[in-house]
């Protein structure tokens, strides 16, 4: 998981934790799911490395 984060710019620790949150609150549904890929274009900005 880190790696593919790392490969779409994104910090591994923040995008990690994010899932993780996500998952806690929202369930694992596949709506929730396609929004956590890292390739995802609805993930937050801070997530991304600067």
């Amino acid at each position: 998981m880190s790696q593919s984060a790392i490969m779409n710019g994104l910090v591994p620790e923040k995008y990690i934790e994010h899932v993780l949150t996500r998952l806690k609150n929202e369930g694992i549904k596949e709506d929730v799911l396609e929004e956590l890929l890292p390739y995802s274009r609805t993930l937050p900005e801070n997530l991304y490395k600067k």
